[in-house]
């Protein structure tokens, strides 16, 4: 628990083994997206057999999405989908994903975001589906310049090695807490960027949340991420990039504040009503495409 009283995703020991990830990574871009999936189906075998807290709430998660109780092919599709996701990862950052299927939708709210010559846009995204189809993509496009607020260190062996298939895009990455973060994210607005952060975790125990409805039951969710866009007069997109099977992805974005100034007395309530716009899309998202969920702790615990 954390000091709101939420479950502590960052209590979760990181399970990833470093030869294991560089294997993984070597195998596929040496002999291709072919070899990596036939990797994943003792990975996903092995990950479900000796992940018990895991089973659990990818149950107790699957359940409510679902509004079913969840069979074993539900668990399994769940897994084989984050780990697809992670070895598409390999793809999106080494630049070598021209045989993945991408689908883009509402690009035109990024271009309006762009076009009103104020500055750059919050890129708000969660840990569904992958982030990195967005980061692939704002380094390839200049219409989208990206940088990512992330914690590093929590999976430190995964982070290190797939960003070694990038140093670039590892460059803009931003680490959250740092006495200088705020200061260059300002600073990076103003330059046209644009700053992704994955808003359904806090990266602080001392974040302040607040408690929403989502996917029939109260959940925490960070204020500071729309805290911050408010402050900083910043559009906020909503950006998911959903795994729809077979190499196919739809990356969709979503304007959820058009960055008109709110008065300070204002804020707190108005960031309040964001996020729980926030989890209503991220609601209808997941009705659509429920195993690309990847937040394997209790998320809803402290209120159920």
């Amino acid at each position: 628990m954390n000091a709101t009283g939420s479950p502590d995703w960052r209590d979760r020991p990181e399970r990833s083994n470093p030869f294991t990830l560089w294997l993984i990574r070597t195998l596929a871009l040496r002999g291709g997206r072919w070899l990596g999936r036939a990797l994943l189906y003792p990975i996903t075998v092995y990950y479900i057999a000796t992940s018990p807290t895991s089973r659990r709430v990818s149950r107790a998660y699957l359940r409510r999405v679902l509004d079913r109780e969840p069979r074993a092919r539900d668990l399994w599709h769940h897994f084989f989908t984050f780990a697809s996701v992670i070895l598409d990862r390999v793809f999106f950052l080494s630049g070598r994903h021209a045989r993945l299927h991408i689908d883009i939708r509402g690009a035109d709210v990024v271009q309006a975001a762009r076009d009103t010559g104020d500055g750059g846009a919050i890129l708000i995204g969660a840990h569904i589906g992958s982030f990195d189809a967005a980061r692939a993509l704002g380094q390839a496009r200049v219409d989208l310049p990206l940088r990512v607020l992330m914690d590093t260190e929590h999976n430190p062996a995964i982070t290190r090695l797939l960003h070694a298939l990038n140093p670039d895009i590892a460059r803009t990455a931003l680490q959250p807490g740092r006495a200088d973060t705020a200061l260059r994210i300002h600073e990076a607005l103003a330059d046209g960027e644009f700053i992704g952060i994955l808003a359904d975790r806090t990266h602080d125990p001392a974040d302040k949340t607040v408690v929403v409805d989502f996917l029939g039951a109260p959940a925490h969710f960070p204020l500071g991420p729309m805290r911050l866009a408010l402050a900083l007069h910043a559009p906020v997109i909503l950006f998911v990039g959903l795994y729809q099977g077979a190499g196919r992805y739809v990356l969709q974005f979503e304007r959820l504040d058009d960055g008109t100034e709110t008065p300070r007395n204002a804020r707190d309530a108005r960031a309040q009503e964001l996020v729980q716009r926030y989890a209503a899309s991220l609601e209808h998202q997941l009705r659509n495409a429920p195993y690309n969920w990847f937040n394997f702790y209790d998320f809803w615990r402290f209120h159920t």
